[in-house]
């Protein structure tokens, strides 16, 4: 990287990121070269940046992997083969299910389960996320109105969905469609979707509050936030991230953070559910002395 540049009053550091094709003297095909090229450069962002690479057959090979799976995830989403699993949030006073996250899940014809860590990325890329989304979003209301009255479901809203005002009008169909009790369906937004563009996101979660639906945020801690935004924010509830739980058991000091942002969260009259809770250690220690609101696993 160059030393700083001011621009503007602000220091810049400027990285460069480059790929490289060899040409052999029967090569005369320059486009070809220049998407080979291309791979090369997209694999030295991928390692970090601020490097280059030279192109390798494996990475056309990894290409072609990447648009087939682009073209398979496209006819599954248009066919309707996602499914959506629901996985339990329970009651710390009851240790009843009070309510259930919508996830979705894809079952490859050849590659079996494709990890949402795999697809979501690949669909927000492909720019049909918000599709994705509604039809969770669709299922997961008819299914909890199903449930006991008792029971809310949860749903994940990506930052791209937030950025289209018809957000609001997909729930109200939703909640129309499927009858559900708008207090019923809680909205999980991401740090990442609240910072992307602030006043859009706020002005689409107060709508979505006026309707009666519950919003919570998700992954607390993973982004930038700070505690000093929460209390200017609508919400109703905190998911504090798993990695806060990895060492709790072992550290004290780790158990000291969690207690704080815990006391810190109820002071602003939210809800708390820790996140990625998976062994009854973890559990033990959450009961006597986190006492959070609700636990869900991971």
């Amino acid at each position: 990287g160059l030393d700083a540049q001011a621009v503007a009053g602000h220091g810049l550091r400027i990285q460069t990121s480059g790929g490289a094709v060899l040409s052999r003297v029967k090569d005369t095909d320059v486009d070809a070269m220049i998407v080979k090229a291309d791979l090369a450069l997209y694999k030295a962002k991928e390692l970090g940046k601020n490097s280059w690479r030279l192109f390798e057959a494996a990475m056309d090979a990894a290409f072609r992997n990447r648009q087939l799976m682009k073209a398979d995830l496209r006819s599954a989403v248009q066919a309707k083969e996602l499914r959506v699993v629901y996985q339990p949030i329970v009651s710390m006073s009851t240790m009843r299910i009070a309510s259930c996250e919508a996830l979705c899940r894809w079952d490859h014809p050849d590659l079996g389960p494709i990890s949402p860590g795999v697809f979501i990325p690949l669909a927000e890329e492909m720019g049909i996320i918000s599709e994705i989304s509604t039809f969770v979003l669709q299922a997961a209301c008819a299914e909890c109105a199903k449930w006991p009255a008792q029971t809310s479901v949860s749903i994940n809203l990506s930052a791209k969905d937030f950025r289209n005002r018809d957000v609001v009008q997909k729930v109200r169909d939703a909640l129309a469609a499927s009858g559900l009790a708008p207090h019923r369906l809680e909205i999980e937004v991401t740090e990442t979707a609240l910072l992307d563009d602030k006043s859009l996101t706020r002005e689409l979660i107060e709508e979505l509050k006026t309707l009666g639906v519950r919003i919570a945020l998700d992954d607390f801690g993973t982004g930038y936030s700070s505690l000093s935004y929460l209390h200017k924010l609508p919400l109703d509830k905190i998911k504090i991230d798993r990695s806060f739980l990895i060492d709790v058991t072992q550290s004290p000091q780790s158990l000291d953070l969690l207690k704080g942002i815990v006391g810190l969260t109820r002071t602003l009259g939210l809800v708390v559910t820790i996140e990625g809770v998976e062994t009854f250690e973890q559990l033990k220690i959450l009961v006597r002395s986190v006492k959070p609101d609700l636990v869900q696993g991971f």
